[in-house]
This record gives structure tokens, C-alpha cells and sequence, in this order.
């Protein structure tokens, strides 16, 4: 949650007291109207209520103020605790301090939030990030076939699972150059191993077993570096707990099942 505007969204975190040194270069979340009118009241102790009675123009300059102060009084200078920012909030503050980190979360504050996401309504936190909702329009598909023997008939089954995503995880695993980069090496690694083979079996000049193995081996070590930048990349850009799929235990499950993945959507 965003220890700002309060949304579920929290993608960057800092320090309490870095929070004092953004706060001491001119923070202030309630002129930048960062922060809903309630909370402004709130945080003025109530003392400006006739302002949203008027009528427009209001001026909220005095709440604003001393929503400001009793703020910096009350909860910045003695917390010590780190921030959380939404994406929005974020943007604010690192006009004031660049130094924002990624907000990580652990795997047992994942599947505690999940679990009272879930009973309070009814949806999953996204798997990727941990932060945002999964929605049916936003979840990973996959679908499974098996072929199972009935009444000494192989029948072909279906099944699927839904991997919980939010709408910005979906947009981030639209692009497809990672997997297109592995897919060349994992084709370069079978001629590679092609190459190796015509030098065992057919070939006099045992070079080709030197450049097949070569060619081969090479490409491996590349898609673990590719796979590790990537994940790196999405770590610290996105914030992301999870970036492959093929970790979930939904997944992890069908697939020690022998199921086949069909189709991901």
C-alpha cells in the first residue's frame, strides 16, 4: 500500500530517514494534491472544514499547511519504518531524491497479502509483482493436454490454470525479444549439435567435433546470460518477485503430472 495516496500499488520504497531528507528538500504531498481531501481534513485536525463547504474558487493553501506540519510532526520525524510509493507518488517524490529503490516483497508477505486479498475481494494479487489485482481479462492462461489410457482407449484430456497477472505485467511480458533471442540459440545449440554428431560418426576431420561442441556450449552459456540480464532487468525496473511462469506451483504441478503445455495465452 502506498504510504502516500493509500492505493494498493507500491513499487518503490525508501528509508525513514531518507523519507526525512525528501521531506526537508521540499516534499509535500498535499499541495502536490497527492493526497485526497478527507486525509488533507485529517491531517489538519478538521480545523478547515468550512473550505469544502464553499463554493469554488477554494483556497486549500491554510489546510494544506497544517496538514503539512502535523504530518512532519506526527508521523514522518518519528517513524521508522521505510516509505512505500505507488508509481504516481514515486514520480513525485524523486523530484526531490533519485535514490529510489525497488520495493521487494518476501515470499511469506506475498502469500499473506494474497490470502487477504483473496477473503476481501474475491481476486488474487498479481504473481509477477505482488502489488497489483489479477483480473480475468489480465491472468496468464495455460492450457494442458495429456493422453490417458481409458478402457484400453487413449483419450486425449484438457486442463488449465489461470496464473494470476495485473494489467502492467501483462504489458511488460508482451515483448517477445528475450524469447526470440532464445529461441535463435536454441536453434544455433542443435546445429551445434548436429555439427557435433557429423564429426563423431561421419566425419574424418575430428575439427567438426571441436566446433560442434563449441557452438553448442557457447549458445548455452548465452541463454543463461540473457535469462539472468533479463530477470535482473525486470527485478530492478519493474520490481517483480516473479518473471517466469514456469515457476509457479500451479505449474510446477501439471507438469510433474505429465501434462503438456498446448497453448499460453
Amino acid at each position: 500500500m502506498c504510504d502516500i495516496c493509500i492505493s494498493a500499488e507500491e513499487l518503490k520504497q525508501v528509508s525513514a530517514e531518507e523519507m526525512r531528507i525528501i521531506v526537508e528538500n521540499g516534499f509535500d504531498p498535499f499541495s502536490e494534491q497527492l493526497v485526497n481531501e478527507y486525509n488533507t481534513n485529517l491531517w489538519s485536525k478538521g480545523l478547515f472544514n468550512e473550505i469544502y463547504i464553499k463554493s469554488e474558487p477554494r483556497d486549500f493553501t491554510p489546510a494544506n499547511k497544517a496538514a503539512l506540519q502535523n504530518w512532519k510532526r506526527d508521523l514522518v520525524d518519528i517513524e521508522n519504518n521505510s516509505w512505500h510509493f505507488c508509481s504516481v507518488c514515486a514520480n513525485a517524490v524523486e523530484k526531490y531524491y533519485h535514490n529510489l529503490k525497488p520495493n521487494t516483497v518476501s515470499n511469506e508477505e506475498y502469500n499473506y497479502r494474497n490470502k487477504v486479498f483473496n477473503l476481501a475481494t474475491g481476486k488474487s494479487i498479481c504473481w509477477f509483482c505482488g502489488k497489483g489485482s489479477g483480473s480475468l481479462e489480465n491472468n496468464l492462461r495455460i492450457d494442458f493436454s495429456k493422453n490417458v489410457l481409458i478402457n484400453h482407449q487413449t483419450e486425449k484430456q484438457i486442463s488449465n490454470i489461470f496464473i494470476p497477472r495485473c494489467n502492467n505485467c501483462k504489458l511488460i511480458m508482451k515483448t517477445k525479444i528475450v524469447d526470440l533471442l532464445n529461441n535463435l540459440l536454441t536453434f544455433i545449440i542443435f546445429g551445434g549439435i548436429l555439427v557435433l554428431l557429423y564429426g563423431l560418426l561421419l566425419s574424418e576431420n575430428k575439427i567438426f567435433i571441436v566446433y560442434g561442441f563449441s557452438i553448442s556450449a557457447l549458445s548455452f552459456i548465452l541463454i543463461g546470460i540473457v535469462d539472468l540480464v533479463n530477470k535482473r532487468s525486470l527485478v530492478n525496473k519493474f520490481g517483480l518477485i516473479n518473471y517466469d511462469y514456469k515457476d509457479h506451483p500451479d505449474y510446477k504441478e501439471k507438469i510433474s503430472s505429465r501434462w503438456i503445455v498446448s497453448k499460453i495465452y
